[in-house]
């Protein structure tokens, strides 16, 4: 009888934390239909109201994108062994799409970064986890890499690092 108490709590927990992350995926879309329509406002509408929806509305998409992507990823646990290490992993996605949204950085960009990243470390060079950050894991990363292949070191994914990868 204890056996099937245990999976029943088992798959309920199980049950829960799927739920969770669809509600989490749901909240992302919103998130980011909201920064659509916030964009179109400011497409139809000129001075400083309209200019700020579309700062808004991009930083709105970006967020709901990395939120959407958090809960797909934790759903197949692709976020990290722990709680901890997952709601650092999240925050930290979420964190940065928001910042490269307000500093301009597109979403390509964010993608070479990831691809660069996963690149860098299928070749042995630790770049940490691949989240389309150009953190101080990858920078180091990438100088060693630069480093080994007779690259000018930039510590920059520039257009010469990015052919020696095969990503231009």
């Amino acid at each position: 009888m204890k056996h099937k108490n245990i999976i029943i709590l088992l798959v309920s927990i199980s049950l829960f934390i799927l739920n969770a992350c669809s509600l989490v995926e749901m909240s992302g879309t919103m998130t980011k239909k909201t920064g659509e329509v916030m964009e179109d406002y400011s497409r139809q509408n000129d001075g400083f109201v309209g200019k700020m929806a579309g700062f808004g509305g991009r930083v709105n998409k970006a967020v709901g994108s990395a939120v959407e992507d958090v809960a797909k990823r934790g759903e197949t646990g692709d976020l990290g062994e722990t709680k901890s290490d997952q709601f650092v992993e999240a925050n930290k996605t979420v964190m940065s799409s928001a910042f490269d949204a307000a500093s301009g950085k597109t979403l390509d960009e964010s993608k070479t970064i990831v691809e660069a990243q996963k690149r860098l470390k299928k070749l042995g060079y630790d770049s940490g986890t691949a989240d389309g950050v150009l953190g101080n894991n990858t920078r180091i990363a990438i100088a060693q890499y630069q480093q080994s292949k007779g690259l000018e070191i930039t510590k920059q994914l520039d257009k010469n690092t990015l052919n020696s990868l095969g990503l231009e």
